[in-house]
């Protein structure tokens, strides 16, 4: 294992700045089990989780595991920090700083840079397979290039390929935006959206250098979830976007089928964005072609009003394909591209909260504290169609020591949040101005129509889902990691720096782990299984007044090295596993222990440094 996780660091002995925004996040694993390390020269490496799993546990010798290696074509030119892999393993999303060398060390901040990888060759550790001539290779296209080159200090906050989708990129950007890019259809952003959960407009101007939405996540595929994202605003505020589609992506029919749409709107926009469904007995047939777009190859606008639109059996006008038809028999059906003029998808929230704000430095509200990552999970209770969340905020401390004044603490506080529903559709008109204006942008520049996305218009403290908080964990650590910036403008800048991070343990449902600085939190949720029985016993119109248990909290690690990555690796059928990389090039095996049944007490768990 020490030899898949050492190409993370430099063989030189320079390490990445910890201080300096993306945080690094080095590894990252595929919807097969396969898990991937990024190199510090921009090579990506790749290992069945499972036999890393046995390798830390020494059932088999490093030199036994079956590494594939990926060497990006042309060569990542930047230093490399994030890295995200679709559900497939067929392309990677790696992030990180481009340094200007020909100044002097540190006169001119990095930019951002972001790049796709086609992970389509790949050999051993003795060497690259040759390539043939006319072979694909692993491919690597930049994106946002001029984005990154007009603003330096524009950062991507997550990078995520969506489930439904193995080529599609969902980036969200500091500067307020979201941005879908096709792997497959090259650098230009397939949709756009300008999220605005302050109300800033259409044109904001110069963005703030400390972003209003710093994270997202894909809401559980169960009914309208399938269809939305849930956001992560930098105060702990939580918003739904719904509808949400990327072009392409494909869907369970008998998900979309039984979708049930609250409004017109969302009747148009399910029908046009789906037009082969069978919904009432019927199907719709807006002059589609199965290429997904209409028969002139131009992606289709409707209006509410339109003709051709407003049948709620499926939104078609005449026309529909029998139902012998082979656009009706696939169990998925893909995303067709169509807008409706005048009305663009909006944010619904922030869904009401019963916590207090987060405390930061001094027990001042705000200073030094701010929310940074965000996990959804299934929540199996009732209908099935909730989401458990898990929001890591950021807490920076003062080091206190007069030896290192310019050094930091980071931890953590944990909320751990119920949605005890399925997201709803949500819709706000735009101006005529502001559409046109957009039109026009777009056509300048080449790239997407940016789609402003505000709050919903039909939003008041009664109609908003609630949010069911549950657990508030704070988490400290003992270790400083954290180097002082040396100026506010660089404060505001890198204030996203510090590594912070939560995940859910894929082999066990009730336990998350949450990451700040160089230290490992196993937080295990002792009360789920008496929560999710507690709502369907009130559903069955019984009651049960018994008190909840505390979550047992376990610090797997707290190292003075600051992390440059974890990816959970556990197994459903074996134990869990966290494997975790510092800044040195150290390799950490983490053996969380299985969780007891409910009324024994918690022993402590187990820790192994590789």
């Amino acid at each position: 294992m020490e030899a898949f996780l050492n190409p993370c660091v430099r063989s030189d002995g320079e390490r990445l700045d910890p201080s300096l925004s993306p945080a690094p996040n080095l590894l990252a694993e595929d919807g097969r089990g396969v898990l991937y390390a990024l190199g510090a020269d921009g090579v990506i490496r790749a290992c069945p989780a499972r036999l890393l799993n046995a390798a830390a546990r020494g059932s088999i010798a490093d030199d036994a595991l079956p590494t594939r290696v990926f060497k990006p074509e042309p060569p990542i030119d930047f230093e490399p920090r994030t890295i995200s892999v679709s559900p497939s393993g067929h392309f990677a999303a790696v992030g990180g700083l481009r340094h200007d060398a020909s100044a002097g060390s540190g006169s001119i901040p990095p930019s951002s840079a972001l790049a796709i990888v086609s992970l389509r060759t790949g050999g051993d550790r003795s060497g690259f397979e040759a390539l043939e001539d006319g072979a694909p290779g692993c491919r690597c296209v930049h994106l946002l290039v001029d984005v990154f080159d007009t603003h330096p200090s524009a950062r991507p906050l997550r990078a995520a390929w969506h489930p439904n989708s193995d080529g599609h990129l969902c980036v969200l950007l500091s500067d307020g935006t979201l941005r879908v890019f096709d792997a497959a259809a090259g650098p230009v952003a397939e949709q756009a959206f300008r999220l605005d959960p302050w109300g800033r407009g259409s044109r904001p101007g110069p963005y703030p250098l400390r972003p209003e939405i710093v994270d997202f996540a894909f809401a559980p595929p169960h009914g309208w979830g399938a269809l939305s994202l849930v956001l992560l605003g930098r105060e702990g505020d939580v918003y739904v976007m719904c509808p949400f589609a990327p072009w392409g992506a494909r869907y369970p029919r008998v998900t979309l089928e039984s979708l049930q749409p609250p409004d017109e709107t969302s009747e148009v926009w399910l029908a046009t964005t789906f037009p082969t469904l069978r919904r009432n007995g019927t199907g719709a047939d807006d002059g589609y072609d199965d290429d997904g777009y209409d028969d002139d190859g131009h992606d289709v606008k409707l209006s509410l009003g339109d003709s051709n639109s407003s049948d709620a059996g499926g939104g078609g006008g005449g026309g529909a394909p029998s139902d012998d038809d082979d656009a009706f028999a696939g169990p998925t059906v893909a995303a067709r591209p169509a807008r409706i003029e005048g009305v663009a998808t909006a944010l619904r929230g922030p869904l009401p909260l019963g916590t207090d704000p987060v405390d930061g430095d001094g027990g001042v509200i705000g200073r030094g504290a701010v929310a940074r990552s965000l996990a959804a999970a299934p929540f199996a209770a009732g209908e099935g169609g909730g989401a458990l969340l898990a929001v890591a905020h950021q807490r920076v401390v003062a080091g206190g020591d007069e030896r290192a004044p310019n050094e930091g603490r980071v931890s953590a506080t944990l909320d751990v949040l119920i949605l005890p529903q399925e997201p709803s559709p949500a819709w706000a008109a735009l101006s005529e101005e502001d559409e046109a204006a957009a039109y026009e942008a777009a056509a300048c520049d080449g790239g997407p129509v940016l789609t402003l996305a505000p709050l919903a218009a039909d939003d008041d403290d009664g109609s908003l889902q609630p949010l069911l908080a549950i657990d508030r964990v704070e988490l400290a650590s003992g270790e400083p990691t954290l180097r002082r910036p040396k100026t506010s403008v660089a404060a505001a800048q890198n204030e996203l720096a510090p590594f912070v991070s939560v995940v859910w343990d894929p082999s066990c449902r009730d336990r998350v782990f949450c990451c700040a600085g160089g230290a490992v939190h196993g937080v295990t949720l002792t009360w789920l299984a008496a929560v999710e029985g507690a709502v369907d016993e009130e559903e069955e119109g019984e009651k049960s007044g018994s008190e909840l248990s505390l979550p047992a909290v376990v610090t797997l690690m707290d190292s003075p090295e600051v992390l440059l990555g974890v990816a959970p690796c556990g197994d459903p059928l074996a134990e869990g596993l966290l494997l975790a990389v510092d800044a040195t090039g150290a390799a950490y095996g983490l053996r969380p222990a299985p969780p007891l049944p409910e009324g024994i007490d918690t022993g402590k768990e187990d820790e192994a440094a590789i």
